[in-house]
């Protein structure tokens, strides 16, 4: 028995640093320590025989067995979390590390095995914190339409880089729905339009144009896929706004000249795009009827509200006080904070002190008001329907400068706004059900 001991001793010192997550008493009261009790013995008993099987056997007559070429099955999960983290830690260092952000990112992977149908969800959560979870390092056994957007491990990154938008972007879009909820579908598919096209001009930045447009094709084809499914929610189609950032990447792709040219171009491309595709959503049938409302002070008050919160949305990427690329993952009760070392350092150099932007808070509201300007005019029919290119224009006058989850029904978004104070989460309220602690976006 001492021998066994030792070895269990040996085995758990090569084991590396594992943190246990307990749930707070007032989550779930007794569900750590009964589960503590019931497991408890079973985890000692198969250390214990991970232990024994890991050491040498002596056969009769004095020769030793041939060692097992199976890995035990708690080192090849522990090996497997800790890679999971790595390639999630190692997305964030190349591809978020840019900016900043209102929110402190989260990240809380699952296993591909489970809840098949469950997809990445960018979550608003008390504390200042957005989670992004339901990430998969393997989306092969996700059901057919999730899987197809993360097949690969550049589209597993993609994924990453359009949640984390929401992220950025999240605050300020809860609050302008919180004021006024009629506007809650357009703030929807503006979110989800900026958030797909800061994923192809993110790629575009670290990538190269080439693979920005593969990338493009990918989720365009993806978009019109789910625009076509009789369960659409009509909030993801992103088309009109992935077209401009083709025309833009195929013709002027020296805009794209830094990450945050990249943020502000995803913020007036989403908003050109999206204006388009939530005019074309409103009933089709009374041309007039759209038009007159697209012209009427309401939707100007409510686009008025709109510009104010691209202001925040700048100042949270200019001032913010969380890195986006400096992440705490968690993974089967593993969780690595953001100072963690990840195995690959080569990323990390670019977290780095935000520099000069190409746009300021004040700047990037005037470009979305001209762009508003453009659309009412263009509905009203005073002007070409194409809206200007947005871009960062030398004379403003002239040229026109998440809420969401990859899938998700409008219903399970929001909550009522009930305004209570200046918190992230003081425009929601929180009373009424423990689960509206969250606000998924």
């Amino acid at each position: 028995m001492s021998a066994q001991l030792s070895r269990l001793q040996a085995f758990l010192a090569g084991a590396g640093e594992l943190e246990v997550v307990t749930p707070a008493p007032a989550i779930r009261p007794d569900y750590f320590s009964r589960f503590a009790k019931l497991m408890g013995a079973t985890v000692v008993a198969t250390h214990v025989a991970t232990a024994t099987a890991a050491a040498p056997v002596q056969a009769p007559g004095g020769a030793a067995a041939a060692p097992t070429a199976s890995v035990p099955a708690a080192a090849h999960d522990h090996a497997t979390t800790q890679a999971s983290i790595r390639s999630v830690k190692d997305i964030a260092a190349r591809y978020l590390s840019h900016g900043r952000t209102p929110l402190k990112p989260v990240i809380t992977m699952m296993n591909p095995d489970d809840d098949h149908e469950v997809g990445p969800t960018a979550t608003a959560m008390p504390g200042d914190i957005c989670e992004v979870a339901g990430v998969r390092a393997d989306y092969g056994k996700a059901e057919p339409r999730l899987a197809v957007m993360a097949g690969t491990p550049e589209q597993r990154a993609q994924v990453l880089v359009h949640e984390s938008m929401h992220c950025r972007l999240g605050p300020a879009l809860l609050r302008y729905v919180a004021r006024d909820t009629s506007v809650a579908e357009f703030a929807v598919t503006f979110s989800e339009s900026s958030a797909d096209a800061m994923t192809i001009l993110t790629v575009a930045r670290k990538d190269g144009v080439p693979a920005a447009l593969s990338a493009l094709d990918h989720w365009y084809k993806v978009r019109g896929d789910e625009a076509a499914s009789p369960d659409s929610d009509g909030l993801h189609d992103s088309r009109e706004t992935l077209s401009r950032i083709r025309e833009l990447l195929t013709k002027t792709p020296e805009k794209v000249d830094s990450d945050g040219a990249a943020f502000a171009l995803a913020i007036t491309e989403g908003l050109a795009g999206a204006s388009r595709t939530y005019a074309n959503a409103l009933p089709a049938d009374r041309k007039d009827v759209r038009e007159a409302y697209i012209a009427s002070p309401e939707f100007k008050a409510q686009m008025a509200g709109f510009h104010q919160a691209v202001e925040e949305m700048a100042r949270g990427y200019l001032e913010g006080p969380y890195d986006m690329g400096a992440l705490k993952v968690s993974l089967n009760n593993e969780v690595v904070e953001p100072n963690s070392p990840v195995a690959s350092g080569t990323w990390q150099l670019l977290a780095r002190k935000l520099g000069a932007q190409p746009f300021t808070a004040a700047g990037l509201r005037g470009q979305v008001e001209a762009i508003t300007a453009s659309f009412i005019a263009s509905a009203a029919g005073a002007a070409p329907a194409k809206l200007a290119s947005a871009g960062l224009p030398a004379a403003q006058a002239s040229t026109a400068m998440a809420i969401g989850r990859l899938r998700s029904h409008l219903s399970a978004i929001y909550v009522d706004p009930v305004p209570v104070g200046a918190g992230m989460l003081d425009d929601v309220d929180q009373r009424a059900n423990p689960e509206t602690e969250r606000a998924a976006f």
